[in-house]
């Protein structure tokens, strides 16, 4: 299990699965899962590992990747990136800011996780929001805007 991403819950605005597009109007699957955040809400590794790519493009806006052997999860539409590929990392460090980039209809974070083969999952499936776990979060950095 991974853990959750934010030093708060969101409301998820977009689950996984089939949904009609918000801008294109396509209906398609959704590889990941969005959540509506502030623009600048700070972004947790949910895993150790090691920051896996940082980029920035039309669809996705800014994004970044960490990973370690079990997970990669990446979230993109983000404000900043913090760190450079290579990077290691450690569950509950900041990683990002959130933001309203790339091809998106409102601020928000769309997280994609992956396992160890690839193969893209719901991150609902292995994110667990803090009111359901059982352990506390503890995060490492703070983000200062």
């Amino acid at each position: 299990m991974l853990k959750y991403p934010f030093s708060r819950e969101f409301v998820i605005s977009s689950p996984y699965g089939p949904r009609l597009h918000p801008v294109t109007g396509n209906v398609g699957s959704h590889r990941g899962t969005d959540y509506a955040t502030p623009i600048g809400t700070p972004v947790y590794s949910p895993l150790s590992g090691v920051i896996a790519f940082v980029g920035e493009d039309d669809r996705s806006g800014r994004y970044i990747g960490v990973k370690n052997e079990d997970f990669m999860v990446s979230f993109s539409h983000l404000e900043t990136q913090i760190g450079t590929a290579g990077d290691p990392i450690s569950a509950g460090q900041a990683v990002a800011v959130t933001g309203n980039t790339g091809m998106s209809t409102g601020p928000h974070v769309h997280v994609t996780v992956k396992d160890a083969s690839g193969n893209r999952i719901d991150p609902e499936t292995v994110i667990i929001p803090p009111s359901e776990s059982e352990e506390p979060f503890f995060f490492h950095s703070v983000v200062v805007a």
